[in-house]
């Protein structure tokens, strides 16, 4: 998706889940592991970042494209469900900022570990990262990446920083960069420390991996009994898809007979996974949506290659530049918004590998105009660059739903409103409107439209 370069407008990424007030409702320690629900966002990059806990689900993202220079934002959701009967549910949107070292330049991105309450700004047009504290929402540290470069060859030219994912069992954030992507370790978060780097294809042609703008990430792949945790990015050549070891920086292309598996017709934008099910989705820039089945990988690490069978890789060219993309591992739902500020959405449901690849259900429908918790009007245009939608799960303790139910939420281009949407409703065509009224005895709408403070 072409970017809207910070002069014009604040673009977005879609980042790892988890923000706000340290993920606890403000009390001002780290949530425990036990009580968080990620979001889709630990499975790709971006900046709408989101987990819920207790019933509380959370999002970071970037400030608004007005008054949020250098800034980063915690949001508190609403609640969805019954507000008559839970009178104590959140009903609005709420903001906390994040004041960062980058205050010369946009915040394009926000990546967050809410289990070890620390969180990641970071701007298209810096190398550098503002590495900050969740519960106190205080910057610990400022990492230079020292990338020297710009991508040419994406919608988001010249950009020096395109992702950033963070892994909390490791405690390591893995950021592409104009130069390579970079493993960091932030066990200590006030003094983060590089401890891998894999050099990109504009610094080294021979042996470098190219740079998409919204990579995915699995790390719960088993293979031949072995765990791995693979980066999944893409080119913009022959090499579709690519693949890196963060545990060992091996960088894996496709063989000769995997790589004919493989066509687009222009440059993969954006890359989600869905880790239960172990399926990547890939959304190229031009017409295309392609399926990889990576439980049916054969790695190569002495000579860098994969293998793939044929029956591991489709492509569906129903779908133009639908890159605002989201995967849900446990429900195994998946949302795709219209790019450039667009106002179409596809919700669908993954097929389960061993019955094929692809989308056993899909539904499309143009985001409606409708009015936001305040009573504002709201004409719906859709995140730029990074790409700014997600996917979460409610958990158990959410009285609204006796089932978890998945839930999208979706940023527009100027980052002052964000929309819920009940994922299920849109796909079964069920839809109750793009309004909020408080005083119903159901407020909040199929899709619902909030104002971000």
């Amino acid at each position: 998706m072409a970017i809207r370069k910070f002069a014009l407008a604040l673009s977005l990424t879609f980042a790892v889940a988890g923000c706000g007030g340290g993920g606890t409702g403000g009390e001002g320690h780290p949530v425990s592991e036990a009580g968080v629900i990620q979001g889709s966002s630990e499975a790709a990059s971006g900046s709408t970042a989101v987990y819920t806990e207790h019933g509380v689900t959370r999002v970071a993202t970037p400030g608004d494209s007005i008054s949020g220079f250098g800034t980063a934002r915690l949001l508190m959701l609403p609640n969805i469900g019954n507000m008559g009967a839970h009178a104590n549910e959140v009903t609005s949107v709420s903001a906390a900022t994040v004041t960062t070292s980058l205050s010369d330049v946009d915040v394009n991105g926000v990546a967050l570990d809410p289990v070890n309450d620390t969180g990641a700004a970071y701007s298209y047009d810096s190398g550098l990262v503002s590495i900050f504290k969740l519960s106190t929402r205080e910057e610990v540290a400022l990492y230079d990446t020292q990338t020297m470069n710009g991508i040419w060859y994406t919608g988001a030219i010249d950009t020096k920083m395109a992702g950033i994912v963070m892994e909390p069992s490791t405690k390591t954030m893995i950021i592409t960069t104009a130069d390579g992507i970079e493993m960091v370790d932030y066990s200590t978060p006030s003094a983060p420390v590089k401890i891998r780097e894999v050099v990109s294809s504009e610094v080294d042609a021979a042996g470098g991996v190219e740079i998409i703008e919204n990579f995915a990430y699995d790390n719960k792949l088993v293979l031949s009994g072995q765990s791995y945790r693979l980066l999944i990015t893409g080119g913009h050549g022959p090499d579709v898809m690519v693949l890196v070891d963060t545990s060992t920086g091996t960088v894996y292309r496709p063989d000769a007979s995997t790589r004919e598996l493989f066509t687009v017709n222009d440059y993969i934008d954006a890359a989600a996974v869905d880790t239960s099910y172990h399926v990547a989705v890939l959304a190229d820039e031009g017409a295309g949506t392609t399926f990889v089945d990576l439980g049916k990988l054969s790695l190569d690490s002495v000579n860098g290659t994969y293998t793939l069978p044929a029956s591991a890789v489709r492509r569906i060219t129903t779908y133009v530049k639908f890159t605002n993309l989201a995967v849900d591992s446990r429900q195994h739902m998946v949302r795709m918004g219209k790019g450039y500020g667009g106002t179409e959405l596809v919700v669908a449901e993954l097929k389960d590998p061993a019955d094929g690849l692809g989308f056993s259900r899909e539904a499309v429908i143009t985001m409606p105009d409708g009015t936001d918790d305040q009573g504002g009007a709201v004409v719906w245009a859709g995140s730029l660059d990074p790409h700014g939608a997600g996917v979460y799960v409610t958990d158990a303790f959410n009285p609204s739903y006796p089932v978890p139910a998945a839930l999208g939420v979706w940023v527009n281009e100027t980052t002052t409103h964000i929309a819920i949407i009940n994922l299920k409703n849109v796909l079964d065509g069920v839809l109750s409107g793009a309004a909020y009224d408080p005083t119903a005895a159901d407020p909040i709408k199929d899709i619902s439209y909030f104002r971000i403070p």
